[in-house]
């Protein structure tokens, strides 16, 4: 058989077709027939839900098939709609829980606090956050990290309900501090991302200092409340002449913070 002959051939069976549908079955079936043919073609997409609802009265146990396949369509839907529910609610419950912890904190006064989020970045190396609000100028800023209250900065600018907090890490933030035990006391001044350094420490002889110890603001400098976590040391020296630096991993991590907590003194 040459390929004119096959042409032929499958010509005419596309017409007798074409007319069988057209004509001898009622339009009614031949639309559920194609409805149901569509079904099958896109049953894994999205599109087989505009066929299912064509084929309402298709007999047997297809249509038992379509119904539970769009039953479980609109299942999806609502626990899309319930997990996004839970996570707001989860959101919210963290924020009160950080809330109830601030009281307990010595520097806490009632109505002195504000929740806020971060708006974004300006640069991770300038060392500056936006957060929504305005906010006072000089305003001490901190965060809650697992059982801690974590020193992020404080208020550097407002403006157009944005804040600009410096953080601690910027090459411009002095932070008065003292070690764990008490034993000595410093300025912690910004490094860059996550990182500082404590100067002009007192007393800078006879101090035993371990990698890990935790860093807090003293309040010395009348800006910071006294008991705030500020990081823990990473690394010390000392030159030769007995002056000392020492390192410290800050203890927030922008990549991390969902809630801010702004002390307006």
């Amino acid at each position: 058989m040459n390929d004119s002959s096959r042409g032929g051939y499958l010509f005419v069976i596309y017409l007798v077709v074409s007319f069988i549908l057209s004509f001898v079955i009622p339009s009614r079936t031949t639309l559920k027939l194609r409805s149901f043919v569509k079904f099958i073609y896109y049953f894994p997409y999205a599109k087989s839900e505009e066929a299912i609802q064509n084929l309402e009265k298709f007999p047997g146990k297809l249509l038992k098939i379509a119904r539970c396949f769009k039953e479980n369509q609109k299942l999806k839907k609502e626990i899309s709609t319930l997990s996004l529910e839970k996570q707001i609610l989860s959101t919210r419950v963290k924020e009160l829980e950080d809330i109830v912890f601030l009281k307990d904190e010595k520097f806490f006064e009632p109505g002195n606090f504000n929740v806020t989020t971060p708006y974004g970045t300006v640069d991770l190396n300038s060392g500056i956050l936006l957060i929504r609000g305005e906010f006072k100028e000089g305003s001490p800023v901190v965060v809650r990290v697992s059982d801690d209250w974590v020193l992020l900065g404080k208020i550097k600018k407002t403006k157009g309900g944005i804040s600009q907090c410096l953080l601690t890490s910027n090459k411009t933030s002095r932070v008065a501090v003292v070690s764990e035990k008490r034993d000595f006391w410093g300025v912690l001044v910004g490094l860059r991302d996550g990182l500082a350094m404590i100067e002009f420490i007192w007393p800078s002889v006879g101090v035993d200092i371990k990698k890990g110890e935790k860093i807090f603001t003293s309040g010395w400098d009348g800006i910071f409340p006294e008991g705030i976590l500020c990081g823990r040391v990473r690394d010390f020296k000392r030159s030769k002449i007995g002056e000392m630096w020492i390192d410290v991993t800050l203890g927030y991590n922008l990549n991390s913070i969902k809630n801010v907590f702004v002390i307006e003194r």
